[in-house]
């Protein structure tokens, strides 16, 4: 995946939702439709099912192609992300490198 597929893939996901579900995101053993029920239940979000759907998808192609680091190091740096996704990124990314 190129640094442009990776960009267009976490803009698509959503900085909050990847670290939000990360874990999620990485688990196999989640079937497409369990991410999508996920975020369906989630209160905290008003998407539209396609919206949802892409989310879902990104963000498990993201984890799938081996792209996470990135996008976690992407998201703990970013200028445009609450410090509350960067806090837990940042978190995240501390975890996954040991």
């Amino acid at each position: 995946m190129t640094n442009n597929k990776l960009d267009r893939a976490l803009q698509s996901v959503g900085m909050i939702t990847f670290v939000d579900y990360f874990e999620k995101f990485q688990d196999a053993s989640l079937t497409h439709k369990d991410l999508v029920d996920m975020l369906k239940r989630d209160k905290n979000n008003n998407y539209k099912k396609s919206s949802i759907i892409a989310k879902a998808s990104n963000g498990r192609l993201i984890c799938k192609m081996s792209q996470d680091f990135d996008a976690l190091k992407t998201t703990a740096f970013a200028s445009q992300a609450d410090k509350a996704t960067i806090a837990k990124a940042r978190i995240l990314l501390a975890e996954y490198d040991q």
